[in-house]
């Protein structure tokens, strides 16, 4: 099915009843990771390029102090 990420506005393909297929499966985000996107910011997929900058940027990033003190 196509999306539009909500983080950045790109169409992708999701495929949540082939998850093995999917775009994201590829992007191994830590539970910390995770957690964060779906419950403070996008409820819905992501594209996988917005999960790799979060994967990326999340433990450096200003914009997630409460996740500062959590080593990788």
């Amino acid at each position: 099915m196509e999306k539009i990420c909500p983080r950045c506005g790109v169409s992708f393909t999701c495929q949540p009843d082939n998850i093995a297929g999917c775009q994201c499966v590829t992007v191994k985000l830590d539970r910390f990771q995770r957690d964060y996107v779906k419950t403070y910011y996008y409820p819905e997929c992501l594209c996988k390029s917005c999960l790799e900058e979060i994967k990326r940027s999340f433990y450096v990033s200003e914009a997630n102090p409460c996740y500062k003190h959590i080593k990788q």
